[in-house]
């Protein structure tokens, strides 16, 4: 009797210990869903958080998801998002635009980029190619970055460019030439090549018939002027810009021709040859108006207060070459306006928020030019071979302008301790950048740009986007050439954080055994994550179809599956399930599949889920249920009467003989305490409760003696 009950103790102790163990690998795995779904909502948050659009992209382009950011660019809700190709939403078409950077992500496997206005904006569309082990594309990240500020800084640079370009080239042309009709044809020439105007051209009244008589003239559609007749004399033709600029002797701007009640004698040609703004500017011998400067435009509204000044200052220089025409007179006058519109662009060139250089590239040039003589062909070949020549060209290259940004970027105080400081701010990577620079300059380009690596004064490292442009007429010499910088940096930090994020998602759902799926309703084609083909057991790239997925899942349960499925495509209701599956091996294992339809337009246009291996959990659970009977039939068919209590004395449960020691039903005593049931006297209770605290702590206690009553009375 004795070893009986030794032995059913070491069994109770034994499936006790089991107990404890189900119940921590419970907790265990309780604790890795937790930290998987603190994961997911750390980079949840922190993909939200950046200030960039941000879209993750399918193989084919579709959007799988979008951070904030996106939502309110886009102007519409996470639904209407997910599942579109990204020039549905942004361009409003069925196929990707000219020039799309996914189609030559796809192409190139490399990132790849583009800048695209939008309406009254501009952004810089980048596509990183997500690739898998084997280097195959599985997806895509896709940023949209708005850079208008950056936009209109370059623009008004370019601006400044063109119209110093402009009035230079004016100036030297006046200087030059002394020939009238030339200086005429000359002008016009400028306008058009370095003012980008449609069309210009001069024109001088005729005194005995009052007719605008065109004299020189260039650009696209000049034969405009053989068919257009202008009168000062007449009513309906002398509103035009030209004879109102004649006879008014100031500027006259038509910045909407399509619309200008005044200009409809000549509207229709105008329109058709693709002007939409008109400007004439006075041309003066001593004082008195003897024609006019007329310049066309593509885009109405174009002549704004910079352009109108470039031109009055180019029919003010044309009229003191007429007058004039003495070459000390035109010397000095062009050296002041030059000297006028330099002082114009360095307040530009200082005040603009882009951080720019202005850098003299003439010894490196004659350096590029020996090497020309000396045959040399392919010089990316030639500088990768000779490193030493890159940094021995740098070191040729003069620093002639910095701005106060390229101050702030490399954290120096003053161009003194920038200039002293140099050399510690160019690391391995800048020299790259400036072989790109000796390359554009051997190629006779006169623009590059690319992202380099610099760092500042403090040796903080900057990741940059740089763009060099010759100033033009210095082609040849390369004397003069601007660099802008964008610090880049905050980007390419978001770009090495999503990724790190990525990488964490797929290593804890592999550890979780969980990965993500979708269904395209139209082709029926399925998309896996990485775990989900580790779980089939099947090759990564593998693109099975519907119904090869539903194969994979045990006959008795595929009915279940299907019809889940079915409800799901017809009438967009989701599904959460534990399912028998069999991998392409050959393995039995249990799965947890959850479904979530995506609905566009009452339409179900895609599946999405997830699916998880939770092989290990059933186990787990039928071993627990298995313990919980077997520990049951002995508990109940103890002949020792036996109470569970909780550490507050709380009865929980009895067993047969426990009913019939003190004849209550365990269900009469459930729920109540010793003092409750009045089955021990108040001494009895607080040495229950001395017994109940040593377990509390973790200890044994007893076995002890206790004087019970029983529900009859006796005791």
């Amino acid at each position: 009797m004795i070893d009986k009950e030794k032995n059913k103790g070491e069994e109770i102790k034994r499936l006790k210990k089991q107990i404890k163990e189900l119940e921590k690998s419970k907790t265990e795995r309780r604790q890795a869903e937790e930290e998987l779904w603190k994961s997911y909502k750390q980079w949840e948050t922190t993909f939200d958080a950046m200030n960039d659009s941000i879209f993750l992209l399918d193989m084919n382009g579709k959007i799988l998801k979008c951070n904030y950011s996106a939502v309110c660019l886009l102007g519409k809700s996470y639904k209407e998002i997910i599942g579109n190709h990204c020039w549905q939403l942004i361009h409003g078409t069925s196929s990707p635009i000219e020039g799309c950077p996914i189609i030559r992500m796809k192409q190139t496997l490399e990132r790849e980029s583009m800048y695209l206005p939008l309406g009254n904006k501009w952004f810089e569309v980048i596509v990183n190619p997500i690739l898998d082990s084997t280097k195959k594309l599985f997806g895509a990240v896709h940023i949209i970055k708005d850079i208008t500020e950056h936009k209109q800084a370059e623009e008004k640079i370019y601006k400044a460019n063109r119209l110093y370009a402009t009035l230079s080239q004016v100036n030297q042309v006046i200087v030059r030439e002394q020939d009238k009709q030339k200086l005429f044809q000359e002008i016009c020439n400028i306008a058009i090549e370095y003012g980008k105007f449609r069309l210009a051209w001069i024109g001088l009244v005729d005194e005995e018939n009052k007719l605008v008589e065109p004299v020189a003239f260039s650009g696209e559609g000049s034969d405009y002027l053989q068919n257009i007749k202008i009168s000062m004399t007449d009513e309906l033709t002398g509103k035009g810009p030209t004879c109102r600029a004649i006879r008014e002797g100031k500027s006259v701007v038509f910045n909407d021709l399509e619309n200008n009640p005044d200009y409809k004698p000549w509207r229709k040609q105008a329109l058709e040859k693709g002007y939409r703004s008109s400007a004439a500017f006075p041309i003066r011998i001593y004082n008195y108006v003897i024609g006019a400067l007329n310049i066309y435009a593509v885009e109405p509204d174009f002549f704004d207060k910079d352009e109108i000044k470039l031109l009055e200052e180019t029919t003010l220089d044309i009229s003191f070459a007429l007058e004039k025409f003495k070459e000390e007179n035109i010397r000095n006058h062009v050296e002041e306006m030059l000297e006028k519109s330099e002082s114009h662009y360095r307040a530009l060139f200082n005040e603009s928020p882009v951080p720019l250089w202005e850098e003299d590239f003439s010894e490196a040039k004659k350096f590029i030019d020996s090497l020309k003589k000396r045959r040399v062909k392919d010089f990316r070949k030639y500088f990768d071979d000779r490193p030493e020549k890159v940094a021995e060209c740098v070191q040729t290259i003069k620093i002639l302008e910095i701005n106060k940004p390229v101050l702030k970027l490399h954290e120096a105080e003053s161009k003194e301790e920038l200039l002293e400081g140099l050399p510690s701010i160019f690391s391995e990577e800048s020299y790259e950048a400036f072989k790109e620079e000796l390359i554009a300059i051997a190629e006779d380009r006169s623009e590059c740009e690319f992202d380099a690596v610099v760092k500042t004064l403090k040796g903080n490292e900057k990741y940059i986007h740089l763009k060099w442009a010759v100033v033009p007429s210095y082609e040849e010499s390369m004397e003069r050439v601007y660099i802008s910088t964008t610090d880049i940096t905050e980007s390419k930090k978001a770009e090495e954080a999503l990724r790190k994020s990525e990488a964490l998602l797929t290593e804890t759902g592999r550890m979780a055994k969980v990965g993500g799926w979708e269904v395209d309703t139209k082709t029926f084609e399925v998309s896996w994550t990485e775990e989900i083909y580790r779980i089939h057991e099947v090759p990564l790239g593998h693109k099975p179809l519907l119904q090869e997925v539903i194969n994979y899942f045990h006959p008795d349960d595929r009915p279940k599956l299907e019809t889940a499925i079915q409800k799901a495509l017809e009438h967009g209701e989701p599904y959460d399930m534990e399912i028998r599956f069999i991998t392409a091996k050959g393995k039995h294992l249990w799965t947890h599949a959850i479904c979530k339809p995506i609905i566009v337009d009452g339409k179900t246009v895609k599946l999405t889920g997830t699916f998880q291996d939770i092989t290990e959990r059933k186990k787990t659970e039928e071993a627990l249920r298995e313990s919980e009977s077997r520990l049951n039939i002995i508990f109940e068919s103890a002949p020792d009467a036996y109470y569970l209590n909780d550490f507050e004395g709380i009865f929980i449960d009895g067993n047969m003989a426990a009913e019939e020691l003190l004849g209550y039903s365990k269900e009469e005593l459930i729920g109540k305490n010793f003092l409750d049931a009045g089955i021990l006297s108040m001494d009895q209770a607080e040495k229950a409760l001395n017994m109940l605290a040593e377990n509390i702590k973790g200890k044994s206690a007893g076995p002890d003696e206790f004087i019970l009553k029983r529900k009859d009375g006796t005791k």
